[in-house]
């Protein structure tokens, strides 16, 4: 997996894909009329190109005009464990894995928020999955940092604690002001916490 220099600038949106178990960095692009697998990564895919009907130029991403004539058909790229199947063109570029234009975004109903790099793919009306621009420490370490947390950490052999001198109690702040919106948001991702286990209502005065 690769990544240009400079792609987490505010002018791309990027995501990560697994093919197959290997993990593939895209660009996704309005710009492009059909979706690319760069030519040293595509031998991975364990699939055959086919050679398509008649062989058109396309522009990279560093502005070189390239001529396309093989494709590599129902790729299955796999999103937070959805699969989505593509039909990507083999195009010797060096910037990404994966260039991710129309073709794949009008088959999936794609959102895309340009300011949040927000990405909405639809599989159909019930299954849908977000992803976020990514955050590059995250990304480069896939193994380290799972899409979902499994669980609170481990009991250690040391158990940690903080012992409270007597007639002390934990300092006690007021809570600055927030609108109902954030509030509302607040309540949300606490609510959510508390349902996987990570937190608990506290009991402290």
């Amino acid at each position: 997996m690769r990544r240009r220099d400079g792609s987490d600038d505010a002018d791309v949106i990027t995501g990560t894909f697994f093919v197959h178990s290997v993990l593939y960095y895209g660009l996704i692009d309005i710009g492009y009329t059909n979706s690319y697998i760069a030519s040293d990564v595509s031998i991975n895919l364990s699939l055959t190109a086919e050679n398509i009907a008649r062989e058109f130029s396309v522009i990279s991403p560093l502005g070189q005009s390239i001529r396309v004539d093989r494709v590599y058909k129902w790729v299955p790229l796999e999103l937070q464990g959805i699969v989505f199947q593509a039909n990507l063109m083999e195009l010797p570029f060096s910037e990404f894995d994966l260039i991710l234009g129309m073709d794949l975004l009008i088959a999936y109903r794609v959102s895309l928020n340009c300011e949040t790099k927000k990405v909405t793919l639809r599989l159909n009306e019930n299954d849908e999955v977000v992803m976020v621009g990514d955050i590059s420490t995250v990304r480069e370490f896939p193994d380290v940092f799972p899409e979902e947390l499994p669980g609170v950490p481990p009991d250690r052999e040391v158990e940690f604690g903080i012992d409270l001198l007597p007639g002390n109690a934990p300092v006690s702040n007021a809570p600055y002001r927030m609108t109902s919106k954030e509030l509302a948001e607040l309540k949300v991702q606490l609510q959510e916490l508390i349902d996987k286990g990570f937190i608990r209502p506290s009991v402290s005065p």
